[in-house]
């Protein structure tokens, strides 16, 4: 655990040796020293989306190479955009998100979204959390259908805000489990 190190390696200076931020510092450094080596071989935007949530760094060139499969999926570039969309989406959410809940759905998209989202979740959790990424982003491209119906068919920011609040923590389970493996919103053309 590179966090957990570097902050173990700052505490080991007498107080006011190191300026605040010293570790975070040094682990970007790490990062950004990865992610050039990385860029050499793959896409840059593939280092970028794996790089984006610092993961393990045992595991970085694995996610890698399973986000480069996944990039050359037809089911990619349009998961990409729509996962920029919902990080957009998010940010101007305002306070916390309810908790889900499909008995407010109104739409059939919203339904068939959540089925399809609950369907793949727990899997996809799960093969990421063993190191088997491509299945992880291999059971995410099962969404596509879903998710491009939901955003031709579906007005997130709805005028009731139960609604609007649901359809927001219907979309941030999705980012969640969307981004498991890498930032996938960096695909985005």
């Amino acid at each position: 655990d590179l966090p957990a190190l570097l902050d173990f390696a700052a505490s080991t200076f007498q107080p006011g040796a190191l300026h605040t931020g010293t570790a975070e510092e040094v682990l970007a450094y790490v990062y950004e020293r990865y992610r050039n080596q990385l860029a050499g071989d793959y896409a840059r935007s593939v280092v970028d989306a794996v790089i984006a949530l610092q993961p393990p760094l045992q595991e970085v060139t694995a996610r890698v190479k399973a986000v480069t499969t996944f990039a050359a999926l037809p089911e990619a570039e349009s998961l990409a955009a729509a996962n920029k969309r919902i990080g957009n989406l998010l940010k101007k959410a305002e306070g916390d998100l309810p908790e889900l809940d499909p008995s407010l759905f109104t739409e059939a998209a919203e339904k068939a979204l959540y089925e399809a989202l609950s369907a793949i979740e727990a899997r996809a959790r799960a093969d990421a959390a063993q190191g088997q990424f491509e299945k992880s982003l291999g059971a995410v491209a099962q969404t596509r259908a879903a998710v491009d119906d939901f955003f031709t068919h579906v007005m997130v920011m709805a005028d009731d805000p139960a609604v609007r609040g649901n359809r927001l923590a219907l979309l941030s389970r999705l980012h969640a489990t969307m981004n498991l493996v890498a930032d996938i919103s960096r695909l985005a053309q």
